[in-house]
């Protein structure tokens, strides 16, 4: 009897191995299964701290303003259709415009539309002479403003107001004038100030163009014209004779290489 009871309860060598072996495997099996799903946990938790960085170091801006002025005007160019437009639609409120109005009916023309086009880098010196007198354009008012979106595409910096940087193609004299808060047209000439110089009484306005390797020439073009690199602008004003012209354009500046790196002889901006 209590043999038949201790054959009930006990089990063979080779029975008690397999159920040891298959209790094992269970264990190690939930052991498996548990570490896998840690280390799918980390990954998850690593890939979440992956994330979080890349999107910290494209949304982080450093404090201070630490923007090139080229990358400002790069910025600003996106706005250039728009200031465009606006610049050159007639504003009866503008002092310039009421009082070329009032000097020569045909002078509140806007220059024509332009598609402005491919971005550029080009360089022109100019200078202007009403009644004999020349205009200063080297004050802070003129230079590049990263506020004035309007001045993107064309303006002066540096305190230079001799060379007009371009930035785009399609921009013309008119349009950089008209960033300056001034008017040139066909048939005048107006100031930030509101002076308007127009053509009557034996005096005239002309635009004289020297392009690179080039002789100085009349351009009809006026406030249409589009400048090249390394061209040279005079604006003129007067009843001068061609002596004086002479004079004007002599005195005309040979600074814009300097600024296009095509004359690394006298130095590079650095632009």
């Amino acid at each position: 009897m209590l043999k038949k009871l201790f054959s009930t309860f006990s089990c063979s060598s080779k029975t008690c191995e397999r159920k040891a072996m298959g209790a094992n495997n269970k264990s190690f099996m939930k052991n498996i299964v548990g570490m896998g799903r840690m280390k799918n946990e980390k990954m998850l938790i690593a890939g979440a701290v992956i994330v979080i960085l890349l999107l910290f170091l494209c949304l982080y801006k450093p404090p201070g303003n630490q923007s090139s002025q080229k990358d400002l005007i790069n910025a600003n160019l996106s706005n250039v259709s728009k200031a465009y437009n606006a610049s050159n639609t007639p504003n009866s409120s503008n002092a310039n415009a009421q009082n070329i109005s009032s000097n020569d009916s045909n002078t509140q023309e806007a220059p024509k539309k332009i598609i402005i086009g491919i971005p550029e880098h080009v360089h022109a010196d100019f200078k202007v002479f009403l009644d004999g007198k020349q205009v200063n354009f080297s004050q802070e008012k003129y230079m590049y403003d990263p506020n004035d979106p309007r001045k993107a595409p064309m303006h002066m910096h540096d305190l230079n107001g001799g060379v007009i940087h371009k930035e785009l193609t399609g921009t013309t004299l008119a349009y950089f004038f008209s960033t300056l808060n001034m008017t040139f047209n066909s048939t005048c000439f107006a100031l930030d100030d509101g002076s308007t110089f127009c053509n009557g009484n034996n005096k005239t306005l002309k635009l004289f163009i020297k392009h690179d390797g080039g002789n100085w020439e009349r351009n009809m073009e006026m406030g249409d014209c589009e400048l090249l690199d390394l061209d040279k602008a005079l604006i003129t004003y007067g009843a001068e004779n061609e002596a004086v012209i002479k004079q004007q354009e002599d005195s005309v500046t040979d600074e814009a290489c300097i600024f296009s790196n095509k004359c690394p002889q006298r130095g590079s901006s650095g632009e």
